[in-house]
Formats: structure tokens, sequence, C-alpha cells
């Protein structure tokens, strides 16, 4: 088992990162989204607060309606079962989690194997609802959205498929590109498809609470995860208590570990600097992602001399305003880089005339049993 650092819980991280002399959080940018600052720093980050409890008790009889849609949905669904194997990698709760990492962390195994691999995504963001191709066809157009461009650019001999509904999308990919396996990004909840494995990622900075949409954060009741055939802790490193981990080991299901390590770090012309550079130097770091503190912890791993973070939502879409006022802080603060991530970077056409713009490309460190665990599925 990877041996888990305990640093500091997210639940407190986002006030911690802030109490360090080399952090600083810019809750006051303007950006394209102005109530995100609010309603991120405000109630999503304090589950707690009095703004939080208000909220979710006016809004429960839609959480109660929004129960029984899913229910009945799970109940009545019938399950397909396809001549590949299907592996799907979901969540419980609203918001990011790392799945799309371990998509890409999965398909870069299958490939290493010789496994003809496809995947199926909503693919958030994007003016086209529909897109089938390889990732080296379809990393050549922008219009794509970021988590398709994310897997195309990392993986060109990869199928990948985007829509809306993924029980058409599988069977689609099964009649046109026959592959050996099909894995689904965000398919906990497709109830219609047989799966070969179900994997949840959780991330372990963040409580699931009790409540599900629109009152909390859950897509589906806690105690649904029993459909899960093992679970992905992800931010392992970020943790502080194991709360999360005692509320999932009711279900018996086998618990693997991930964290995050900085790879390279390059622009978009392709100039690297070593990570060793940021040592010392003063950094204005944004992530538009599911957590972005998460990324912003990473960049002080290196020591700089102060981190001046901005977050913004994930899959947010950048404008010519952000870029303005991002543009503004680097040149006001002396700052010497623009770090973001490489979700971010393929959104960022706005920026290119900014010399020091760096994406930071992040790999996932997981516990290797896992692979065990799917291999046994007799692939």
């Amino acid at each position: 088992m990877l041996e888990k650092k305990r640093l500091k819980s997210s639940q407190v991280m986002m006030e911690n990162l802030g109490k360090l002399k080399s952090f600083l959080i810019l809750k006051r940018i303007r950006s394209s989204r102005p109530f995100f600052n609010f309603f991120y720093f405000k109630f999503i980050q304090k589950e707690k607060s009095l703004l939080f409890r208000i909220l979710s008790f006016l809004i429960s009889p839609f959480s109660l309606i929004y129960l029984g849609i899913v229910e009945i949905k799970r109940i009545v669904s019938k399950k397909f079962k396809l001549s590949c194997h299907v592996i799907s990698v979901g969540n419980i709760t609203m918001g990011g989690t790392g799945k799309t990492t371990v998509v890409k962390f999965l398909a870069e195994r299958f490939l290493s194997l010789g496994k003809k691999v496809a995947i199926i995504t909503s693919g958030i963001g994007g003016d086209r609802s529909f897109i089938y191709g390889k990732g080296e066809d379809l990393r050549k157009n922008k219009d794509v959205g970021d988590e398709v461009l994310l897997l195309s650019n990392n993986l060109p001999h990869v199928y990948i498929v985007k829509g809306k509904n993924k029980l058409k999308l599988v069977h689609f990919a099964e009649k046109e590109i026959s592959p050996d396996i099909i894995i689904i990004d965000d398919g906990f909840h497709c109830y219609g498809i047989e799966k070969s494995l179900d994997i949840v990622v959780i991330d372990g900075t963040r409580k699931p609470g009790k409540l599900v949409l629109p009152s909390g954060i859950l897509r589906e009741p806690f105690k649904n995860l029993k459909r899960a055939d093992f679970f992905i802790l992800n931010h392992a490193n970020l943790m502080e208590n194991n709360d999360i981990e005692k509320r999932l080991e009711k279900f018996k299901k086998k618990i693997f570990y991930m964290w995050y390590r900085i790879g390279e770090i390059k622009n978009l012309n392709g100039k690297r600097i070593s990570p060793s550079e940021i040592k010392g130097k003063r950094v204005v770091a944004f992530a538009g992602i599911g957590n972005p503190f998460s990324f912003f912890s990473l960049i002080l791993k290196l020591k700089p001399e102060i981190v001046y973070g901005i977050p913004f939502p994930d899959h947010f879409k950048y404008k010519y305003r952000d870029y303005k006022e991002i543009k503004k802080i680097f040149f006001t603060t002396s700052s010497h880089f623009i770090l973001t991530t490489e979700k971010d970077i393929y959104k960022l056409e706005n920026f290119q005339d900014i010399e020091n713009l760096y994406f930071v490309k992040i790999e996932p460190v997981i516990d290797e049993r896992m692979w065990e665990e799917i291999s046994k599925i007799g692939l």
C-alpha cells in the first residue's frame, strides 16, 4: 500500500494555505463568473456555515424530487451486456474528483498491453455535441471541450466518443470501433450497461455529506456506493483524518490511494523549464479544475518565494477580461512565472503573448495493487 502522507485537510486547506507566508489567495479577482468567488468561498468550502444550512433546508423538497427520479431510473433500467469489457470510472458527488485522470491512466495501461481502447465521455465544454475519432485526429480541433482535448493530446491512439447519451454512445462504439475495452468517464450513474468493473473515485479532501442535490453535493445516496467494485481515494496526501475511509470501509470493498506529483513544466511553444527553476521565484498560479487548491499545494512544494493563487470554476471558459486581470496581477506583483494546469492551457488562446506562461503536467501516483484488482476481470 502506498504510504499516505498526512498533510492538511482541505476542509481547512484553503484557510491553512492562506496563512502560509508563501501563499496568498486572490479572492477579489474579477472573472467571467463573478458570483463564483462568493459561492465557492462562502458555500462550498464551508459546509457547516449557517448559509449552507439555511439554503439546504429551503431547497430540500427539490432534493426529494431529484432522489425519486434517480431511484426510479435506477430500478427500471434494463442492463445490456456488450461483447467487450466495459469499465466505468465515476464518482458520487458533484464536481471534479479526478475521474478523467484515472481514465487516462487506465487507457495508457491497456494500450501498453496491445488492447484497442475506446473512451466514452460527456466532455463538458466545446461547441460540438457529438464527437468521434482517434485522439491524434481530435486534438487538431479546438471546439471539442477541455476534457476531450486533454485526453486526445495524451492518448493519440485511443478512440474517443463524446456525447450526451452514454448508453447510445457505448453501443455506437461497440459497433463502429469493435474495441477490446470501453472506458466510461463518469459512468457510475449509467444504469443501463452491464459493467465488467465499476470504479468510484472520491476526493479525500471533501466531505461528501449526506444530502443529495441540490441540498447537498451527492448525486446519489451514499449507500448506493455498494454497487462499486472498489474505491480510489484521491488527494490521499492531503487528508488529515480518515473519516471518509471509515464510511467507505462499511461497504467492505478495497480502497486504493492516489495523489499527484509534478511532471514537466512547459509553455505553449514547447519550451520546458525545470521544476527547480521555480524555487525562490514569485508565481501567479490559476486553475479552473475541480479542486484548484490541490494544484496550488503542488506548486508550493517547489518552494517558490510566494504563490498568488487564483481559483476558477471547473471547466471555466476564459474570456479576454480574465486574461487582462491575470496579466495585470503578473506585472503588478513582479512575478517571474504564471503557472496553470494542462487542462486549462488548451483554453488560453488570448494568453499566448505572455512569455512566462507555463502549464504543469501533473502525473498521478496510484497504488499498483489496483492494477492487480483490475486484472482479475480477465484482460
